[in-house]
C-alpha cells in the first residue's frame, strides 16, 4: 500500500518492479494518507487482514511530522506567520510509531539524513530532514519500547551502549536503514 501525502514523486511503480527481482511478489497499490484512518480500515478489510507483515517507509519518515511549530527551539527570533510557511513542525515519535506498528508487524525505515540540506518538498515535511537531536530523541523512545535493528550503515541492535554512540554514526552517513518491531 502506498502512503500518498501528495509528495512530488510516486515510488509505487519502482517498488512494484524492483520487488520482483527478489522474490515472487504480489503487490496491490492503494493511494492513502497516513492520517486517513477510515481509508486504512477499508483497505485492511478489503485485503482480509488485520495487519501487514511489514511497513516500508522509504525517505518519507520526516514527512510524518504533525506536531506544533518548534522553530523557536532552533531560532529564538522566529515568529509564526499566518500561513506558517516558515514554520518547522515537530515529530511525535510515539504517535507515529504506535500507528505504524498497528499497521504492520515490522516497520522498516530507510531514511536520507543530511541536516545541512533542506527538503524542498515541504508537503507534510514541514521541517525538513531530522536533526541529530531529533534522531537521538526518536531512538531513545524506540529503545524503551521496541526492538530496533540497524542494517545500514552497519548491522547492530540498538541498546544503551549503541544509543550513546548514535551521534557518531549519524555524522558518518547520509542514509540510515533500520527496522522496528514489538519486543517478544
Amino acid at each position: 500500500m502506498g502512503i500518498d501525502e501528495n509528495l512530488s514523486y510516486s515510488y509505487a511503480s519502482d517498488i512494484e518492479q524492483d520487488s520482483k527481482l527478489f522474490t515472487q511478489t504480489k503487490i496491490r497499490l492503494y493511494a492513502c494518507s497516513f492520517f486517513d484512518n477510515e481509508t486504512f480500515s477499508r483497505i485492511l478489510r478489503k485485503e482480509k487482514i488485520d495487519k501487514y507483515d511489514f511497513v516500508l517507509l522509504s525517505k518519507t519518515l520526516h514527512h510524518l511530522r504533525s506536531g506544533g511549530c518548534v522553530a523557536k527551539e532552533r531560532d529564538e527570533k522566529h515568529e509564526c506567520s499566518e500561513t506558517q510557511e516558515c514554520c518547522t513542525y515537530g515529530f511525535e515519535e510515539q504517535t507515529v510509531f504506535e500507528k505504524l506498528l498497528e499497521l504492520g508487524k515490522r516497520v522498516i525505515i530507510y531514511e536520507f539524513f543530511d541536516p545541512t540540506t533542506t527538503d524542498d518538498d515541504k508537503i507534510r515535511g514541514r521541517g525538513g530532514y531530522f536533526t541529530t537531536k531529533e534522531w537521538k530523541r526518536i531512538f531513545e523512545y524506540l529503545l524503551g519500547k521496541y526492538k530496533v535493528e540497524f542494517t545500514r550503515p552497519k548491522k547492530f541492535t540498538l541498546d544503551k551502549n549503541t544509543l550513546n554512540n548514535i551521534d557518531s554514526v549519524l555524522r558518518q552517513v547520509d542514509v540510515i536503514c533500520f527496522y522496528v518491531e514489538e519486543k517478544i
